[in-house]
């Protein structure tokens, strides 16, 4: 009896077994493996205990000492049991989960997106549900472990089965933003099913087990901190590759050759990082941390650098379109925490700038806008508009690449930034009201002439007669109806209007402008080769009757 009795204390004691073997278990769906096991191993030796048989050797060993054996011997298996029981109803609802995680045909990110509510909502009800049962928050830790796991194990290889390095750079950031958010859906989800267990009041939220679940939860913590290191030394290549062949002049000295300096400084250092010859995704490595180190303290002497070199360009950069170019060449690097005063500095310097370039094209507007310069070959009108989209295009124009440029950025002075910024807003919306104003009448007061006048236009004489081939002479003749042209040489102009010919032209410009044209102005623009051929045609008459 004493001989079976310590065989069955043996079964008993595996229950005790440390949490750190059985996280050993490569397969989440072991855990569940494990305490069906024990279940029904447990049912069977209660089954035994309980038996005739047994009850008998109880009688008859009950003047004696080793009768007191099998009663606890009962009481332990039926505790243990009911645990066991209680383990596995509670596992169950993760077999579908867990099952998952066996097919090799499935589509990794829907099926995790549709797994970690399902999972962590399993969780919490095994997490409310274990304040009366024994060493629970050891076992939640299994379970929990041993999902992170799996679910890590098949990031990296869905994401990371071959060196990110070799990779195009955009691509292996993109990849790894993805095992970025596989780590981030295990953190939330975590996180949220701890406030559903501290919002019931149940389950165990000591500080005990608030340690247990930061050990079950420190290799995605791990896993995390390597895919940050490793995108810090892509990001690094990609950002400091602008300073390759870049010109830079200050003052007439070029500091491109200084650039490449620090650009050939990085690379080595990266260099040294990418020829690692091991599994970069795998955090126990230490070879990989320690380079890295390395290149985070080269990587901070080089913003130093890359901050002094563009300072000293920066100020000698008088025009708005000058920053802009600069910052926009150093746009990659300038991207960098570290030069976030320096990206500062250059918003500041642009906006004021920009503000300048303003109030020029402002005072350029005030001086021409009764008499606006316009090129040779334009009409009046068109011309006009022309010029004043030419000032508002000048004036807009940094305006895409400000947004681009620094949307990210914020200012260090609030206040200071601010009042610029909108300052420069304030003053380019006035000028650009005061443009739109004057294109705008401009177009309405030539409009209104067309309809006006021009149609009369067409009803006039084909012909003009005059005494001689002097259009002054023949204006003269003509001032009034009843002047007395007996005396006159017949001499003959084609009586076309200079305004219709300023018409054709003005409507010529202003549909490539995508203007309106009014119906009156299309239509006589739409017999304009006509127009032309028969005008030709008349001048030759003309000029055949002249001579």
């Amino acid at each position: 009896v004493l001989l079976w009795s310590r065989q069955v204390e043996a079964i008993l004691a595996q229950e005790t077994e440390t949490v750190s073997e059985r996280l050993k278990t490569a397969n989440p769906q072991g855990e569940i493996m494990y305490w069906s096991s024990r279940a029904s191993n447990l049912h069977f030796i209660l089954q035994q205990l309980l038996s005739d048989d047994i009850c008998q050797v109880c009688s008859a060993l009950d003047p004696y000492k080793s009768a007191k054996v099998i009663p606890s011997l009962v009481s332990r298996v039926q505790v243990s049991y009911d645990d066991a029981v209680c383990m596995v109803t509670h596992l169950k609802p993760f077999q579908k989960v867990f099952e998952a995680f066996q097919g090799d045909d499935w589509d990794f990110e829907s099926s995790i997106r549709s797994l970690l509510p399902t999972f962590f909502k399993n969780l919490s009800i095994l997490w409310r549900n274990a304040e009366a049962a024994r060493r629970v928050p050891s076992r939640v830790l299994v379970v929990m472990s041993q999902f992170f796991d799996a679910v890590l194990s098949l990031a990296k290889k869905q994401y990371g089965d071959c060196n990110v390095f070799t990779r195009d750079p955009v691509d292996a950031i993109q990849q790894l933003d993805r095992l970025i958010w596989v780590c981030a859906g295990l953190e939330s989800g975590l996180k949220t099913c701890i406030e559903s267990v501290e919002e019931s009041g149940r389950g165990v939220t000591s500080e005990k087990w608030t340690i247990s679940v930061r050990v079950a939860v420190q290799n995605v913590h791990r896993f995390r901190n390597r895919i940050d290191r490793i995108a810090l030394v892509i990001r690094g290549r990609m950002q400091f590759s602008c300073l390759d062949a870049i010109i830079l002049v200050n003052g007439g000295v070029q500091l491109d050759d200084e650039a490449s300096a620090v650009h050939r400084r990085v690379m080595e250092c990266i260099e040294g990082v990418e020829k690692i010859d091991c599994d970069i995704l795998d955090y126990t490595t230490k070879e990989f941390d320690e380079q890295v180190a390395t290149l985070v303290s080269v990587l901070s002497a080089a913003e130093v650098r890359v901050a002094s070199i563009a300072a000293r360009c920066m100020d000698e950069c008088t025009t708005v379109n000058g920053i802009l170019d600069l910052v926009l060449s150093l746009h990659p690097v300038l991207q960098r925490d570290g030069l976030a005063p320096l990206m500062q500095k250059a918003r500041s310097a642009v906006l004021q700038a920009w503000l300048d370039d303003i109030i020029t094209l402002r005072e350029e507007y005030t001086t021409c806008c009764d008499d606006p310069p316009r090129p040779s070959n334009m009409a009046p009108i068109s011309g006009a508009i022309s010029w004043s989209r030419s000032l508002r295009t000048k004036a807009v124009e940094p305006e895409a690449k400000c947004k681009l440029l620094f949307s990210s950025v914020e200012s260090d002075d609030v206040g200071n930034g601010d009042c610029l910024s909108v300052n420069v807003r304030d003053q380019l919306d006035r000028l650009c009201q005061r443009i739109d104003s004057f294109e705008k009448s401009s177009f309405e007061r030539w409009t209104n002439e067309v309809e006006n006048s021009v149609q009369e236009k067409l009803y006039q004489p084909l012909l003009r007669k005059g005494r001689s081939n002097d259009d002054d002479d023949l204006n003269e003749a003509w001032k009034t109806e009843d002047s007395d042209m007996s005396d006159l040489q017949t001499f003959f102009r084609v009586n076309f209007d200079a305004s219709l010919g300023r018409l054709l032209h003005e409507v010529k410009h202003l549909l490539q402008m995508k203007m309106p044209i009014p119906k009156v102005a299309m239509s006589i623009y739409g017999d304009a080769e006509v127009l032309r051929t028969q005008i030709a045609n008349l001048e030759l008459i003309v000029a055949d009757h002249n001579t």
